[in-house]
């Protein structure tokens, strides 16, 4: 008996030591080694944070619950126990920049740091929209009481000045304006054409930005908001103002841009341009005359003419055509532009010269004369071939001759030069020989049949 029980236990024994050799192929495991803690990871490790702008850390892995410190507790100020895993930051207001430490440990001990630099947010104030013209289309002049009334179809500023708390101007600071509410736009160039919604600018070295309004035109009265917003840090403010509605062509009537100037390239000619003039204020439809119809076209809303068109809205424009010249010195011409109400403003087309000089085009011989043969009174020149060359810089050349084939012929075989034959010319007969070349500069030359002396 005692032998049987002493074979189970051997037995047994046995077993269980093969099913531990068994497991993971390699040897039992300690069950009373520790597990490896989960490193401390947080992020970013390197953050910049403006002052009353939040800004977060977050804890990626670790032992929870975690503490934070921090190095600069009035610049910086944190709740030493973190609720979850992430920490909110709210620097305090300061006029330079600081260099934070956070230092954040789990419960296992474990550490790690997060390096803060905390710099100032522009504060935006003395935010003002004020109308560029002193305009009376509401029925009062725009005054200290009145002063961010825009009239329909006119244009306003909007300004405002960047500092740090400590009341120091911040130049050079990115200023974003945005339309909030409102029929207008912002003015993206000098010339007035280009409009959007939104505009960056920079603060200027006394930590102003501006931006140009332009309400639409005809718009009914109504609010329109303004909002900027510092862009580095996120602060803005809004602004507010009124748009009226201009009655009766009341408003101020205007265009732009109110001259236009074009300069050609090349000594003595005008270049080829068409240019948009853009009409606001007064009252519509609007007529525009052309006083200097030999050198300008004009067109507007589909139809073209040398003398007058019409522009049938407020915010509507008109384009001004002018075509190469290559015998010019320049001019100035009028263009009067006359409301439905009578009232008219004149805008100025500009024409310059170039400065640099141009290869001319050459002809030679410049003339020739062909000795009639025959008896009066048909003198008559037969026979003959004469050769012409041109030299520039602007190929190709084009050339003609101002005849029928049945007096002579141009042999066009010849790349620069060209052959004039001669089939029947009577006597005081002149053909002209014209060149062209690739910028249209023109020089010509003439053959003429005389009668024998």
């Amino acid at each position: 008996m005692k032998t049987s029980i002493r074979s189970l236990a051997t037995a047994a024994l046995l077993s269980v030591l093969a099913l531990v050799g068994g497991c993971g192929g390699g040897g039992a495991q300690d069950p009373f080694a520790t597990t490896p803690l989960p490193p401390l990871i947080v992020s970013p490790g390197v953050l910049n944070a403006y002052a009353g702008v939040p800004a977060v850390v977050t804890i990626t892995s670790g032992v929870g619950p975690f503490q934070v410190f921090s190095s600069d507790s009035v610049v910086l100020p944190v709740t030493q126990l973190v609720a979850g895993a992430a920490i909110t930051l709210t620097a305090t207001n300061v006029d330079a920049q600081n260099a934070v430490t956070l230092t954040i440990r789990d419960a296992a001990g474990q550490t790690s740091s997060v390096s803060v630099t905390v710099l100032p947010s522009a504060l935006l104030s003395a935010f003002a929209i004020t109308p560029t013209s002193n305009t009376t289309c509401s029925g009062v002049p725009a005054t200290a009481l009145n002063r961010a009334a825009i009239c329909s179809g006119e244009s306003g500023l909007a300004s405002v000045t960047a500092k740090s708390a400590g009341a120091i101007v911040l130049p050079n600071r990115q200023i974003r304006f945005d339309v909030v509410q409102g029929a207008y736009n912002f003015v993206l160039d000098q010339t007035g054409t280009s409009l959007a919604k939104a505009q960056t600018v920079l603060t200027d070295q006394n930590g102003q930005a501006s931006v140009v309004i332009r309400t639409d035109s005809a718009a009914a009265s109504q609010a329109g908001l303004v909002r900027a917003t510092d862009v580095t840090s996120g602060n803005r403010v809004d602004g507010a103002f009124t748009i009226v509605q201009a009655v009766e062509g009341k408003g101020v009537l205007t265009a732009v841009p109110p001259s236009w100037t074009v300069t050609g390239f090349y000594q003595d000619e005008c270049a080829s341009a068409g240019v948009d003039y853009v009409i606001y204020g007064g009252l519509a439809p609007y007529t525009i005359t052309n006083a200097a119809p030999n050198f300008l076209s004009l067109s507007a809303n589909g139809v073209s003419s040398p003398t007058s068109v019409v522009v049938p809205q407020a915010g509507g424009r008109f384009t001004v055509f002018t075509g190469y010249n290559a015998n010019c010195t320049g001019f100035e011409a009028p263009i009067v532009i006359t409301d439905a109400s009578g009232r008219a403003i004149t805008v100025t087309y500009i024409a310059k010269t170039g400065s640099a000089a141009r290869a001319d085009t050459q002809v030679a011989p410049k003339d020739i004369k062909v000795t009639a043969t025959g008896t009066a009174p048909n003198q008559v020149c037969t026979g003959g071939t004469y050769y012409y060359a041109a030299a520039t810089g602007f190929e190709p050349i084009t050339w003609s001759i101002s005849v029928s084939s049945a007096v002579a012929i141009l042999n066009r075989n010849f790349g620069n030069s060209v052959s004039v034959t001669i089939v029947s010319m009577r006597a005081g007969d002149v053909i002209t020989i014209v060149a062209i070349d690739g910028n249209q500069k023109l020089v010509t030359a003439t053959l003429s049949c005389v009668a024998p002396a």
